[in-house]
């Protein structure tokens, strides 16, 4: 009782601290405690520094969590002191997709905004991120309908397809000739018929795109676009003085290239949309890497694009133009890069340097992942060679024995190597782990080529261009009990070819020495049937002084011709059929370029493709009535051909010989009455035999 009491006088004796109700607070917290107040948090000054980073992995285990957490800060690191994040979960402790971070500074928080957005973290998540102050913008962002406009019309751009729907489905070939000339043929068959054909189309030349859906010019202003079956402009991309151009694989895009302004201007190099004709990105040239084209090379989807930096490999992806992960990949001393036809893989090579041996690696994109490597010594070169449906990579190594340091006229070291040999080394994508065979080649190595869709290869060897070796391997499959090796199919000695040209099916190979490789009296060419355990001699054909060679895209005619910008006389062109049996030739004034007209792959599935082969014959019979039907009537317009020149001739004789007899009475006035067209006036012809001696031999003979 006594406790209690002491406490409510205790409380009754304090001092009240209470306003009066009259009071009026007219001092601010600024005024009271300034240095505090200046830490508050205000809208107005940190909006701009929070940004949102959408589409992150949505994780729920703790330690995904702070795995996560991890990386996105290594990422963040780069724009200054983190200050805070928040992490949304939903009601089961899982991540929803999308985090908030505080940034010390504006700058660089916009900064984070426009480098990460757009930002691969792997394959399934893209970054999408903005500022924190941009959502209270947008939100009370008032959309009129005659701000939105009317949407741009359906623009149909016909049939890109149209010779192939044909029920002839006749082949074209474009050649460039005459007084700058360029005619689109069909090859049909009784000869090349003329499709189209223009004067000055091109200021310079042709080319067709990939596929075959269009045809492009050059011109001084940029490049021209044509298309559908009356070859109307499709498309016309402005670029002054350009003079190379190359197609992405599907032809999305087109690369223009003026290599004059190569290094000084930063409009050297354009890649374009082809379907709706803007400039997606520019480039300059750098000058740091000797310039080659295609400077860009393109993987198989159009995805991807890469060239060769300063020690660097720099990938781009077609969604945004812009570097993989905003950065190129690091590999000094890299010489050389070729993509994969199937897959996004990336080989590439780098040099011997300070005992450090060459490498070829192969990596993944956009991982970046390597998936395999393989050292090697003593190395000059390096090609690359994928074989089109990306199964085998073969690498062609030139190396050397010996290596000497001499100094030229400008006392600069530069190696002198002898004793060249070469090595093919073999990788096998498809298989675990991706072995790797070898073949050595003591002599020089000439031509390398795989059989399309095949796991032959045929090369050209020989220690003189004079006497070569031709031989054709197949990269066996392995099995349960016996490892995958190459096998020899059969080796051609003692030829003088340096060029190898596999038709597009396979099977059927060409080597072929053109004017471009050797002297111009000796262009020839040979066709091999190239069987599973045998190479067949199909024929030997020559055609002097011929430049240039090419199949149809059906693998079924080979045309070599004598191109007018490297031969000015002889101007043709010779059509053979695909065991060297000429079918037909043109000759020409002039003859610049000829060029089949690509085939777009098959539009069938490949159940489809299986049910034809296995109906091969009824269709076989069905188009070959159609052959014969043709033939005949082609047999039926010559005769009446043949007859109708017969009547003419006919009536052009009877009409002469009435002539001469009208006019035999003048005839005879004219020649003083004697009559030269009887016979009776005709003077003896006396025949005499002349002898004289040839030659006079001695000869002893012994009794």
């Amino acid at each position: 009782m006594v406790t209690n009491s002491n406490r409510n006088d205790t409380s009754e004796n304090l001092p009240d601290f209470s306003d009066p109700e009259d009071f009026v607070d007219d001092i601010s917290n600024e005024d009271l405690l300034p240095e505090l107040m200046q830490t508050e948090p205000r809208l107005d000054r940190s909006v701009n520094k929070i940004i949102i980073i959408d589409n992150i992995p949505k994780v729920g285990p703790k330690e995904k969590k702070e795995r996560l957490r991890k990386v996105l800060n290594n990422l963040l690191k780069n724009y200054g002191k983190i200050i805070n994040d928040y992490y949304p979960e939903d009601e089961n402790q899982v991540l929803k997709g999308y985090f908030f971070v505080e940034l010390e500074d504006e700058n660089l928080a916009q900064k984070a905004v426009s480098e990460l957005n757009g930002y691969h973290l792997d394959k399934m998540h893209c970054f999408k991120v903005n500022l924190f102050g941009d959502i209270e913008k947008y939100k009370n962002l008032v959309i009129r309908e005659e701000d939105i406009g009317e949407p741009a019309p359906f623009k149909n751009q016909g049939n890109l397809k149209w010779w192939l729907t044909k029920p002839e489905a006749y082949d074209q070939i474009c050649i460039q000739h005459g007084e700058n000339i360029i005619s689109v043929l069909l090859n049909t068959p009784n000869g090349p018929q003329t499709l189209i054909s223009r004067e000055k189309w091109s200021e310079t030349r042709f080319q067709w795109s990939p596929k075959g859906h269009y045809l492009c010019t050059f011109h001084e202003r940029g490049i021209a676009l044509w298309a559908r079956e009356e070859f109307n402009k499709f498309e016309r991309f402005s670029h002054s003085g350009v003079q190379l151009i190359d197609f992405s694989p599907c032809e999305n895009y087109l690369v223009t290239c003026n290599p004059s302004r190569a290094g000084v201007d930063d409009q050297a190099v354009i890649v374009w949309c082809v379907r709706t004709g803007k400039k997606k990105r520019a480039f300059s040239c750098d000058r740091s890497v000797s310039f080659s084209w295609p400077y860009f090379k393109w993987n198989f989807d159009d995805k991807y694009f890469a060239r060769l930096g300063n020690d660097c490999l720099m990938v781009y992806e077609t969604a945004n133009f812009s570097l993989v992960e905003k950065k190129s990949i690091k590999i000094p001393h890299i010489k050389d890069f070729e993509w994969s036809p199937a897959n996004n893989y990336i080989s590439y090579w780098v040099a011997e340097h300070n005992n450090v041996p060459a490498r070829v690696v192969l990596i993944e994109v956009p991982s970046k992942t390597e998936i395999r490597s393989k050292n090697l010594v003593n190395v000059v070169d390096c090609k690359m060679y994928w074989q089109s449906v990306g199964d085998f990579l073969c690498v062609k190594v030139e190396r050397y024995k010996k290596a000497n340091v001499v100094k030229d006229e400008n006392e600069k070291e530069t190696l002198r190597y002898s004793g060249i040999y070469y090595n093919l080394e073999f990788f096998r994508i498809r298989e675990k782990q991706i072995p790797v065979d070898s073949l050595e080649i003591k002599e020089n190595c000439y031509s390398f080529a795989w059989e399309p869709n095949g796991q032959r290869f045929a090369i050209i060897s020989g220690e003189a261009t004079s006497r070569t070796t031709g031989s054709f391997y197949r990269v066996a499959s392995p099995t349960a009990t016996v490892a995958g090796k190459l096998e020899l199919i059969k080796e051609l000695k003692n030829r003088a070819v340096l060029q190898i040209s596999w038709s597009p099916n396979g099977q059927h190979c060409v080597l072929i020495t053109s004017a471009s490789k050797q002297q111009a009296a000796s262009c020839h060419a040979e066709f091999y049937d190239v069987q599973s355990n045998d190479v067949i001699l199909s024929n030997k054909i020559e055609h002097e002084h011929m430049t240039d060679y090419e199949w149809d895209p059906t693998g079924r005619y080979f045309v070599t011709y004598v191109s007018y910008w490297n031969y000015r006389l002889e101007n043709a062109f010779i059509m053979w059929n695909f065991q060297g049996r000429q079918l037909q030739k043109q000759v020409f004034d002039k003859l610049y370029k000829f060029s089949w007209r690509p085939r777009p792959p098959t539009l069938l599935s490949p159940e489809q493709v299986k049910e034809i082969r296995k109906n091969l014959k009824q269709y076989s019979e069905k188009y070959n009535a159609l052959d014969s039907t043709r033939q005949r009537i082609v047999s039926q317009e010559q005769l009446e051909k043949r007859r109708k020149m017969m009547a003419e001739f006919s009536n052009f004789r009877r009409i002469a010989a009435k002539r001469l007899a009208e006019q035999k009475v003048k005839r005879l006035e004219l020649r003083n009455g004697v009559d030269v067209e009887s016979g009776e006036n005709e003077v003896e012809e006396i025949e005499y035999t002349v002898q004289f001696l040839v030659e006079t031999k001695k000869e002893e003979v012994n009794e």
